[in-house]
């Protein structure tokens, strides 16, 4: 089986469909501090289908990512990752 599949490229369409269906959707937000009262919030950014797409996007390693949300913790006090919508 491997010798039939070695030299065989995927194309775009089908390397997309192994990402979502594997990878971890990230979503991807921008702080936004507040200085008159105090009240913070986030901006949406985009949603990735996989931490290696975060890390691309952001030209970071995917453990950086994956790190970063794990803790919860702002990106250079400025993104915010996460698992689900805020």
């Amino acid at each position: 089986m491997s010798k039939i599949k070695l030299g065989k490229k995927l194309d775009q369409k089908t390397k997309k469909a192994l990402t979502i269906s594997n990878g971890t959707p990230v979503y991807l937000y921008k702080f936004i501090p507040n200085k008159l009262n105090s009240i913070s919030h986030y901006l949406f950014i985009n949603k990735f289908d996989s931490i290696r797409e975060v890390g691309r996007y952001l030209s970071i390693s995917q453990s950086t990512v994956s790190r970063y949300l794990k803790s919860g913790d702002l990106f250079k006090n400025n993104f915010k990752f996460s698992y689900t919508l805020l």
